[in-house]
C-alpha cells in the first residue's frame, strides 16, 4: 500500500471512529485564564452572588453549575488548589444534576469531600431523587489522598448509569448507580462551604464526552 493510500485509510478510520462515538470530545474551562464565569454564550450559573476570583474561582458558601449538560458517557475533571489545615478545613460538593430549568432542585448524585485538611476528612457519596429524597450510600477516609496544601484533581466518570470517582488519579473504592430520567442529560455542579477566605480555589474544569453537549440558556 502506498503512503498516500495509507494516510487516506487512517484519516477515514479516524472519521468513522469519531462519528461512531469512539473518540471523546474535550471541553475545557480555565478559571485562572478566564477570570470570569462567562465566555461567549457559555455562562456558569451561581446560586448566589458570593463568589470571586483569586488565581481561580472561589465559592463562598455557594454552588455553581456548568454552562452545558451532557448525554451519554463522559468524565468531568476538576483541578483545585487547597490551603487547608485541621483548624481551617474545607467542604466541597461535586455533583451532577438532571434539571436544566431549576438546576439546584434536580440533583441526581455525586460526591462530597468533608473536613478537608483534617486527619478525619471523608469522601461521601450523595444521591437524590424526588421520590426517595437525599441519601448518603457510602463514605471512606480520604485524607491520605489529598494534598491539604497544594494542587489536587477530582474526577467523576459516568459510564451507563454508574458513576466512578477519582482523587488525584486514585480510584475511590465506592461507586454510585444512578437512575436517569429517560433521555436526561446531566450538568456538573461545584460547591464549597464552611471555609475561611480562599482556602479552596477551583482552577480548571475538563470534560471528555462521547455524547451530546447541550448549551443551557
Amino acid at each position: 500500500m502506498s503512503v498516500k493510500r495509507l494516510i487516506a485509510a487512517l484519516v477515514a478510520l479516524v472519521i468513522i471512529a469519531s462519528l461512531s462515538g469512539c473518540i471523546s470530545k474535550v471541553w475545557v474551562y480555565d478559571f485562572v485564564e478566564e477570570g470570569s464565569i462567562t465566555r461567549g454564550d457559555e455562562k456558569w450559573r451561581p446560586r448566589n452572588i458570593n463568589y470571586y476570583f483569586s488565581n481561580g474561582l472561589v465559592l463562598d458558601e455557594n454552588e455553581i453549575s456548568g454552562p452545558h449538560s451532557y448525554s451519554g458517557d463522559f468524565t468531568v475533571s476538576v483541578d483545585f488548589y487547597l490551603v487547608t489545615s485541621a483548624s481551617d478545613t474545607s467542604y466541597i460538593e461535586f455533583l451532577l444534576t438532571a434539571s436544566e430549568d431549576d438546576v439546584f432542585n434536580g440533583v441526581i448524585g455525586g460526591m462530597f469531600l468533608e473536613g478537608i485538611g483534617s486527619p478525619g476528612s471523608t469522601f461521601n457519596l450523595f444521591y437524590y431523587t424526588p421520590a426517595s429524597g437525599a441519601k448518603y450510600p457510602g463514605s471512606v477516609p480520604i485524607a491520605s489522598e489529598l494534598d491539604e496544601v497544594g494542587s489536587n484533581t477530582m474526577a467523576m466518570k459516568k459510564v451507563g448509569d454508574v458513576l466512578k470517582f477519582y482523587i488525584n488519579g486514585t480510584l475511590v473504592p465506592l461507586s454510585l448507580e444512578i437512575a436517569e430520567d429517560d433521555g436526561a442529560s446531566l450538568c456538573p455542579m461545584l460547591g464549597c462551604y464552611y471555609t475561611v477566605s480562599d482556602n479552596t480555589v477551583f482552577e480548571k474544569v475538563t470534560i471528555k464526552y462521547k455524547g451530546d453537549q447541550i448549551l443551557i440558556d
